[in-house]
């Protein structure tokens, strides 16, 4: 397998990612030099004056290494995002000023409950399609991409109203859904059975969820919901079975705001977005059960 950076059409690039590409200290892309790469550790990439950066340690065994990123010049308490990488391959550590990730996942404090992330959800979503409207018009053009119309208040229905008789909803329900809603809309309340044990159920009907999926073009893109924030409430929804989850579990002790957050899929939405056939084909490096490599 072999790909040519620094060959690819400048006028598709964002000029970033152009800027990226030709800081790559290779020609090629091959099977030896991604090998290589993997061994390297990061790129270094000029650091912006516009973030304060804070390194800390999270005690605990082990200790967890923490960068956080703060707006330079501004003071007192602001809004906090953070991520935690759940799998996938990764170049890079804590100590990386901009390290790509293969999902976004962020998190809100003080939310009144589910709505108010997926408030932040269809923000997101807009802001994705307008930058893909004036940073990859060229690629847009080639592609022959329908960008979505994100309304200003995208469409739900409650999972209870969905018309199924399961705890989660089969591919054809999601475009069925789509068919009858809309290209974009949320699907809420998702049954607690089919969520994680941490999140929050509904209150008045505790076997449904503050929790929500966003569909797009017949294929769900986003989930996320509102989390537990109470320690009692983690070791009811544990059967109080909380070893294992003691080093989680901790911080909810000394008190938590109520909060929630979502995980976008994004080679999901690239996907819907240019119509391929596969999410292989908006993979960088595809992984099932007959290919691990490259």
């Amino acid at each position: 397998m072999t790909s040519d950076i620094r060959s690819a059409p400048r006028d598709l690039l964002d000029p970033e990612v152009a800027a990226a590409a030709d800081a790559v200290p290779f020609d090629e892309l091959t099977s030896e030099v991604l090998a290589t790469l993997r061994t390297v550790g990061h790129i270094e990439v000029p650091l912006s004056d516009a973030v304060e950066r804070t390194d800390a340690v999270v005690p605990g065994d082990p200790e967890v290494p923490l960068r956080v990123h703060r707006p330079t010049g501004l003071d007192g308490v602001l809004p906090c995002v953070y991520s935690m990488h759940g799998g996938g391959y990764v170049i890079g550590t804590n100590t990386v000023d901009d390290p790509v990730f293969d999902r976004l996942c962020p998190e809100l404090g003080f939310v009144g409950d589910h709505f108010d992330v997926m408030r932040l959800v269809r923000e997101v979503v807009a802001a994705m399609v307008e930058a893909v409207c004036y940073r990859a018009a060229p690629a847009v053009a080639l592609l022959e991409v329908e960008l979505p119309e994100v309304p200003a208040e995208i469409p739900w229905i409650h999972f209870a109203d969905a018309g199924v008789d399961d705890v989660d909803l089969a591919p054809e329900d999601e475009r069925r859904v789509c068919r009858e809603h809309g290209e974009l809309v949320f699907v809420t309340g998702y049954p607690t059975a089919k969520r994680p044990f941490y999140t929050h159920p509904e209150p008045g009907r505790p076997q449904y969820s503050n929790s929500f999926d966003l569909l797009f073009r017949g294929l769900e893109v986003v989930t996320g919901g509102q989390r537990l924030h109470r320690y009692e409430d983690y070791v009811a929804a544990l059967g109080g079975e909380t070893e294992p989850y003691g080093p989680y579990l901790q911080a909810f002790r000394y008190g938590m705001p109520p909060h929630g957050g979502f995980a976008m899929g994004l080679e999901r939405w690239v996907a819907q977005l240019v119509g391929a056939r596969n999410i292989r084909e908006t993979t960088l490096f595809p992984r099932d059960r007959t290919r691990l490599a490259p």
